[in-house]
């Protein structure tokens, strides 16, 4: 089973926030219904900085992802143009890119 995504991540943590929020709700007063409220508000924060941080966090690992990549074509450029040169060379041209 493949992980979710970070929507599909967020539409179940929705569902299972709604579902606490019903809980907490019928729940009678008392030290469990605090604890529980706590909770909840702990789970709230948390989810909440989730949603701030996770763009940030997502490019970082797309950027690493990439590096060796642009690393590669940056080498073949280079590899490319001084091919261009020496071609141009031996063919007596001046040649500017």
């Amino acid at each position: 089973m493949p992980a979710p995504t970070f929507e599909e991540f967020c539409g179940d943590f929705r569902q299972f926030r709604a579902m606490l929020g019903n809980i907490l709700q019928k729940a009678s007063d008392g030290p469990m219904k605090q604890q529980l409220a706590d909770a909840v508000k702990t789970l709230d924060e948390q989810f909440k900085e989730a949603l701030n941080v996770y763009p940030q966090a997502r490019a970082e690992l797309q950027a690493l992802e990439l590096y060796p990549f642009e690393q590669a074509v940056g080498a073949e450029q280079e590899h490319i143009a001084r091919a261009e040169r020496v071609a141009a060379h031996r063919i007596g041209v001046t040649w500017q890119r």
